[in-house]
């Protein structure tokens, strides 16, 4: 009979204990998780400022957690915030984890780019499509591969690398129509100034001529 009562408490403690998990509510990793969701959702939809509040409000629950810093760094690039800084931190806790390195590298080499940090975004740009080729943000797929392709040519001007930029915005100029380059090959020659003309305009200098290609496709495929 003891035995039976000791059970019979034993049984009651335990559906007890149930029952009070179960009303515990949303744990603090639940919570991160559906400010993330959330945070995605507003950022394909373009809401980028609703998607920042999210992200930040994931941050606030947890500054460690990679997803919600890469979602917060990708969100201030998106809203044109000026507060580039905290981009850089938040994507660069991003490139730790395999998952989201590749959209993390991406996000910096925007990011380089604004402040003037040509070799930097290169580097980023190339490591990115080294690892794939035909990049796309899955939460933003207006940035993709060709934005990259844009940060490296642009970078590469700048650093006074015109063969490499020219060979950067080659994939680019093939699916180009409203594009024409020069001579009827579309070749922009820097040995040639014969060769230096761009939408009928003859330029002085190679390193010009290649410059306004490069501001075309910029205005045609980078995405901010």
């Amino acid at each position: 009979m003891r035995q039976e009562k000791i059970f019979t408490l034993f049984a009651a403690v335990v559906l007890l204990m149930g029952m009070a998990c179960k009303g515990r509510g949303p744990t603090k990793q639940d919570r991160i998780d559906a400010f993330n969701e959330a945070g995605w959702t507003s950022m394909e939809d373009g809401n980028f400022e609703e998607a920042y509040q999210e992200f930040l409000s994931a941050v606030g629950l947890d500054s460690n957690d990679v997803e919600a810093n890469v979602g917060l760094g990708w969100s201030l690039i998106l809203t044109g915030d000026p507060a580039l800084s905290k981009a850089v931190n938040a994507l660069e806790k991003g490139t730790t984890s395999s998952s989201w390195q590749q959209d993390s590298w991406a996000g910096l080499a925007v990011v380089r780019l604004s402040q003037q940090e040509y070799w930097k975004a290169d580097s980023l740009a190339g490591l990115v499509l080294a690892a794939n080729a035909s990049f796309t943000l899955d939460f933003y797929p207006l940035v993709d591969w060709r934005d990259l392709l844009v940060i490296q040519a642009q970078s590469l001007v700048f650093l006074g690398s015109y063969s490499l930029a020219w060979q950067a915005v080659q994939p680019l100029l093939s699916e180009t129509t409203d594009l024409r380059v020069g001579v009827p090959e579309g070749n922009l020659d820097p040995g040639s100034p014969a060769t230096w003309i761009v939408n009928g305009t003859t330029f002085a200098l190679y390193e010009a001529a290649l410059a306004e290609v490069i501001g075309i496709l910029t205005n045609k495929y980078r995405q901010q």
